[in-house]
């Protein structure tokens, strides 16, 4: 596989594949992060609230759920930076 971003030249090494791993784990994590606070503020609008309720429940189930799962991991990541 090949990413256009990649900084370095892909030697094969096991210390430059240990640092790509780590990097891409990382922009999942923060891609993930931002998802999960998107989610978050867009629930605690009221008027959007309301409205999943009433025509897209299941919609609205599914993203409680997701939040429900991402929360213990986004207090337990805010524990150990501090």
């Amino acid at each position: 596989m090949h990413y256009c971003a990649e900084q370095f030249e892909n030697d094969g090494s096991p210390s430059l594949t240990l640092l790509k791993t780590i990097k891409r784990t990382m922009a999942g994590e923060y891609t993930l992060s931002i998802a999960s606070g998107y989610i978050e503020r867009l629930l605690a609008n009221s008027r959007i609230e309301k409205h999943l309720e009433k025509h897209h429940r299941d919609i609205l189930g599914e993203l409680r759920a997701l939040l429900a799962e991402l929360k213990p991991q986004k207090d337990k990541t805010s524990e150990t930076a501090a």
